[in-house]
């Protein structure tokens, strides 16, 4: 995290590694929709830990359903949520729990 990966996303793609995280409030998605991600598992950081703004669940489903095909697929705070403090941390992991409700 931290950073915009875009560039390096088909060289991760090729790593011998089962998953990949990827910050996507750095690196956008329609730079991750380029890339293969069959043969991996990917986390994507959707979820913007550094800024108490909830975003909308229903969107966050909308924008990890673009992903086609990857071996797994979870969608994560993009870091550590110790940026905004224990109340918006807690909100952002209620949030993370909307999504997977809306998920099934």
């Amino acid at each position: 995290y931290f950073g915009d990966a875009g560039s390096l996303l088909p060289y991760f793609c090729q790593l011998p590694v089962d998953g990949i995280g990827i910050d996507c409030t750095e690196t956008s998605l329609e730079q991750i929709l380029t890339v293969n991600w069959r043969d991996k598992e990917l986390v994507l950081g959707l979820v913007d830990a550094r800024n108490p703004h909830l975003e909308n669940p229903v969107a966050l489903v909308q924008q990890a359903q673009q992903i086609k095909s990857p071996k797994a697929l979870w969608i994560t705070p993009n870091t550590g949520t110790e940026y905004i403090g224990w109340t918006y941390g807690l909100k952002k992991l209620q949030l993370l729990q909307e999504v997977g409700e809306l998920w099934k």
